[in-house]
């Protein structure tokens, strides 16, 4: 019997979105990062069925922002907040980052203002690659000691916990 996959990174939250939307349209990352995802779903539907579906996407966590014809879907604060509380419960990787060893000295947060670092941060760990993560952690950091204010709390989580994907396999919902 073979092992059951567990889909890496966004791609469970990318199936359970391409579920609720269904064959209205598309959904894919937003790789302009102003959302998680993006649809053309409102192309496709009329004007009361995007606003059913919407309201559908609100009580499941998602909030709906249009432009030019497409719709970025995003989670809302309690959606990220649950979904980090979520995957830090989950076993780290095999390999420690020390940079998260460090982050995790400080104080740490997560708040609605941090919303955008945290989507921009998610869709990095979501591609799969760490050394931007790194990079984006490390700046976070700096800027956290000089204005002396909590670490984005996220970050940790992130770093400790890196998306593998098996050789080949493209992201669900790409």
């Amino acid at each position: 019997m073979k092992p059951i996959k567990k889909p890496a990174g966004l791609d469970s939250a990318a199936l359970r979105l391409k579920a609720l939307i269904g064959r209205a349209g598309f959904v894919r990352r937003d790789r302009a990062a102003r959302a998680l995802f993006v649809s053309d779903h409102p192309r496709h539907v009329s004007q009361s069925a995007a606003q059913a579906l919407e309201d559908t996407l609100a009580s499941q966590g998602w909030t709906v922002a249009l432009s030019g014809g497409l719709a970025r879907l995003d989670w809302s604060f309690d959606t990220y907040r649950v979904f980090f509380e979520e995957l830090a419960q989950s076993p780290p990787g095999p390999e420690e980052c020390g940079l998260a060893r460090i982050l995790r000295r400080h104080p740490g947060a997560f708040c609605p203002g941090m919303i955008r670092q945290a989507r921009s941060a998610l869709l990095i760990w979501d591609a799969g690659a760490q050394s931007a993560l790194r990079a984006r952690a490390g700046a976070a950091l700096a800027l956290s000691l000089r204005r002396r204010e909590a670490v984005p709390a996220f970050y940790t989580i992130l770093l400790d916990r890196p998306v593998i994907r098996a050789a080949g396999a493209r992201p669900a919902a790409d």
